[in-house]
């Protein structure tokens, strides 16, 4: 039975691509553009509406206007990614006014301050894959100086809690209070307390070593290597690893 090709096609499974003649496009255009809804007109034709929207946008709109994909929007160029790393490399959350984002370290890069700077920097957030490139453990956790002081704390801010935490009244209150703020003052004491005595112990454990060495007085001059004795009957060559006493004489191989 012959099937007339400006039809509208039958149903088919989910997934399937649909193919469409120039005749059914343009009656799908010309239909949108009457006003019919395009769930309908993929009611009709057996794909989905989105479908539909694809094929009308393809069909009316140049190829710079059209919507861009997901992927094309988090791709960066080879000019963003440099400058992307240049600035996570050479700058500090605190350059960005990003040290309010979370609790966590003023100077570490934390997720979301990676992806403001991405977004601040190349107007784009990168993709999770391109950000465990870029970002390190560098980054995430900046070096630690053992001789430098802990430094003072930072003052308590609304701004530095999560959404969860700021919506709770009672805690923001006491968050803001002064006794809370005297309670991180006190602490602040005692990591600097601990700190001395670190450095105290550090200093002493460096002395001890420098008196060890002082003793040892300089190194000798090494004695001559002396060339190894075999033992009477120890085998020698290729038949040194086998087994048997020194004494057992090897096996010969039979003759075939």
């Amino acid at each position: 039975m012959a099937t007339d090709e400006s039809s509208p096609p039958k149903s088919r499974q989910p997934g399937r691509k649909a193919k469409f003649n120039k005749e059914q496009i343009e009656e799908i255009v010309r239909r949108v553009d009457g006003g019919e809804s395009r769930r309908s007109l993929g009611k009709l034709f057996g794909v989905t509406g989105e479908a539909i929207s694809q094929i009308y946008i393809r069909q009316t709109r140049p190829d710079e206007e059209r919507r861009p994909s997901l992927r094309r929007s988090k791709m960066l160029t080879e000019n963003e990614l440099q400058d992307f790393k240049k600035a996570l490399d050479t700058t500090s959350p605190r350059d960005h006014g990003f040290e309010f984002m979370g609790h966590h370290n003023p100077d570490s890069w934390t997720d979301a301050r990676v992806r403001a700077l991405a977004k601040k920097v190349c107007g784009k957030v990168p993709s999770v894959r391109v950000l465990k490139q870029l970002v390190t453990r560098k980054h995430r956790m900046p070096e630690y100086d053992p001789d430098a002081p802990p430094p003072p704390p930072e003052p308590h801010d609304v701004r530095r809690l999560s959404p969860e935490m700021a919506a709770d009244e009672e805690f923001v209150s006491y968050y803001l209070s002064d006794k809370a703020w005297q309670l991180r003052l006190k602490e602040h004491e005692y990591q600097l307390r601990e700190w001395e005595r670190y450095k105290l112990e550090r200093e002493a454990a460096a002395g001890r070593k420098a008196a060890r060495e002082a003793a040892k007085g300089p190194p000798a001059d090494p004695e001559p290597a002396t060339p190894e004795m075999l033992a009477p009957g120890m085998r020698v060559g290729k038949h040194r690893a086998s087994k048997g006493t020194p004494f057992t004489k090897s096996k010969r191989k039979k003759r075939r």
